[in-house]
């Protein structure tokens, strides 16, 4: 659970910086040696956190340049390419980068909690989902792997709202 929650806040931090792409051969070897891999379903919590606060702030934002930017970052994002989001939408404003890896942190711990699993790699993006399902159906850890990322998404869609302030718009 810690190291999902872990893993989940400070992963767009990681992208920032360029270091994400150092968990690669880390997850290929899990995947090589065990046939699993754990850190993947995480990584969809985060990216799937960061889409969810660009469309809270699309949402909540009058600027018509931050919303056709934000719909843009979206789109990209939902296919696991957050940077747009991070660069375009996010880290500029601070508070909306904050609460999504807050909120990534949340649905990290839920999927390190339920100790969801992926067979097969693929980049952390909403169609990934399918590869959590083992060949013997959805289970208990496939449902917390959902969960959380669903968890992730909505805490950082709602949450941005709360903050209407010119620091966030």
């Amino acid at each position: 659970m810690l190291s999902g929650a872990e893993l989940g806040a400070f992963w767009q931090v990681l992208v920032i910086f360029g270091l994400h792409w150092a968990f690669t051969p880390l997850m290929f070897n899990n995947l090589t040696v065990f046939g699993h891999d754990n850190m993947i379903p995480i990584l969809v919590a985060a990216v799937i956190g960061q889409v969810g606060t660009v469309a809270g702030v699309f949402v909540i934002s009058r600027d018509p340049q931050t919303r056709t930017l934000a719909v843009s970052a979206f789109v990209a994002g939902i296919f696991g390419i957050t940077e747009p989001a991070i660069y375009g939408v996010t880290l500029s404003r601070r508070v909306p980068f904050i609460i999504g890896c807050i909120s990534d942190a949340s649905g990290g711990a839920i999927i390190g909690l339920s100790g969801t699993l992926v067979f097969s790699f693929g980049f952390p993006d909403l169609l990934s989902i399918s590869q959590r399902l083992p060949l013997a159906g959805a289970d208990g850890a496939f449902l917390g792997g959902v969960t959380g990322v669903a968890l992730s998404a909505i805490m950082s869609f709602f949450y941005p709202r709360r903050f209407t302030g010119r620091h966030c718009l």
